[in-house]
């Protein structure tokens, strides 16, 4: 993530299926508004799995002892109950190439 002038944020999400090495970059903008970022991807989001889906919701910046992370909620399915519901999951930034 780059975060510029006015409160405004540039960045791309990597995404990777867990049984192949398909990889997939998107691009995205957004804002800053405290510790929110809405972001508006610049095409299609990039994969997350047959039981998630991505949400409109705000991604959340996580500072935990001095380590920086992004929260993101998804709507995801519970392979027990078989539901969906809103889930936040963390990921940790990286240099996606």
């Amino acid at each position: 993530i780059n975060f510029m002038p006015d409160n405004n944020v540039t960045g791309k999400v990597m995404s990777q299926e867990l049984d192949s090495d398909k990889k997939e970059v998107a691009k995205f903008t957004g804002s800053v508004t405290g510790d929110k970022l809405s972001v508006k991807f610049a095409g299609t989001p990039p994969m997350v799995g047959t039981g998630s889906e991505w949400t409109g919701n705000p991604w959340t910046i996580v500072s935990k002892s001095g380590k920086e992370s992004i929260g993101i909620v998804f709507n995801a399915k519970n392979y027990e109950t078989n539901k969906w519901s809103e889930t936040d999951y963390a990921f940790v930034l990286t240099d996606c190439k």
